[in-house]
């Protein structure tokens, strides 16, 4: 393993060195890496230290599998950086992919659904029944109006999780996907619109302005050139009570697919960007099957 460096390598005082390192033979490794690791410091600072003194062809590995072994360093280390966004297929189809979240705000609950094609937002209110029963109601009223979706995009709350709504998604032969639920990014397209369809709400109320009108107007708001939520799932504006609205536009009028679904990747594209960038994030290693992890509570 040494032949490499067969030009570096001196012999002083019956000791061998590689420049200014003492090269240690393999019966004193441990008792040397464990002085390198004796104040817990990272790798880099770990090979940084042991690079003034010391040498063997492989020590930086056996600093990483020291650290990467080490029970304290581990216990103490900085939160894992986030993996990269992950954004969804674009459904081919308007309401064919629907994200959902519920939300409390000043002691009433709300149920949004936003749809993953159009950006088009529902917002149900629960008051204070919460359970799989009332939002499967809710759910069936929505369907009947705009379809059944084929798939279904929540959190983990438990009233999406329970076997009734399991049933549910079964007969009404839609998949129920269960993002995570301290990772909203994984649920990434709808979380930002389920967020603006929250703040709404709040202001709404706060404002004590009609919820309903904030939402129609919300639903109107272009979002691809002059073309609104409203026109992408019904292929029609809806007439809104705020701001006047041609007529033309009220009537049925096809969108352009094709440029529409551009224009989403390119979105898609520049939110991973700015999160990737502004996060840190990158890609981690697998995780075998069998291997001893510590969670950070």
């Amino acid at each position: 393993p040494y032949f490499r460096y067969k030009g570096e390598l001196t012999v002083e005082n019956g000791m061998i060195y590689r420049n200014n390192s003492c090269v240690i033979p393999s019966t004193l490794r441990k008792t040397v890496l464990e002085k390198i690791h004796y104040s817990h410091l990272g790798y880099n600072k770990c090979v940084k230290l042991a690079q003034e003194s010391v040498f063997w062809p492989t020590i930086k590995n056996e600093i990483k599998q020291m650290i990467d072994g080490c029970h304290i360093c581990q216990r103490y280390a900085p939160s894992q950086p986030p993996e990269p966004l992950r954004t969804h297929e674009i459904p081919g189809l308007p309401w064919a992919k629907i994200g959902c979240d519920l939300f409390e705000w000043q002691g009433t609950h709300y149920l949004i659904a936003v749809d993953y094609y159009s950006k088009y937002v529902e917002v149900e209110k629960l008051n204070n029944i919460v359970s799989s029963h009332h939002i499967i109601k809710i759910f069936k009223s929505m369907f009947a109006r705009f379809g059944v979706p084929q798939q279904v995009v929540s959190d983990g709350e438990t009233q999406f999780t329970s076997r009734e709504f399991a049933n549910f998604s079964k007969q009404w032969q839609f998949k129920h996907i269960v993002a995570s639920p301290t990772h909203s990014q994984s649920n990434g397209m709808a979380e930002r619109h389920v967020q603006t369809a929250g703040n709404l709400v709040k202001k709404a109320i706060e404002d004590k302005k009609d919820l309903y009108l904030a939402l129609l107007q919300l639903r109107n708001t272009p979002i691809f050139g002059t073309i609104s939520p409203c026109e992408i799932l019904m292929s029609r504006a809806a007439r809104n009570l705020l701001l006047p609205v041609k007529c033309n536009k009220l009537k049925p009028h096809i969108i352009n697919s094709t440029e529409y679904r551009r224009h989403i990747r390119h979105n898609q594209g520049r939110q991973s960007y700015y999160y990737n960038f502004k996060r840190g994030a990158r890609e981690l290693p697998p995780v075998k099957p069998n291997t001893k992890v510590l969670v950070q509570l």
